[in-house]
């Protein structure tokens, strides 16, 4: 099904009182994600690190 343990989850009501689950979307906007980092880091990123970081926390692959 593709939930994880620990993972928030949707539940859906389908005609005729059937259940469905699925991994919750994560909502959010872009402009959450600007200054995140600010001040947690000395660490200078190249625009290739910075797109890769983007990409990864958009597709839920990094705990925020």
């Amino acid at each position: 099904m593709g939930i994880e343990p620990g993972q928030n989850i949707e539940v859906n009501k389908q005609p005729g009182g059937k259940l469905t689950l699925q991994p919750a979307q994560k909502t959010g906007k872009i402009a959450d994600f600007f200054g995140m980092l600010a001040g947690k880091t000395t660490k200078v990123a190249t625009l290739e690190e910075i797109e890769k970081a983007a990409q990864d926390g958009w597709a839920g692959l990094v705990d925020l």
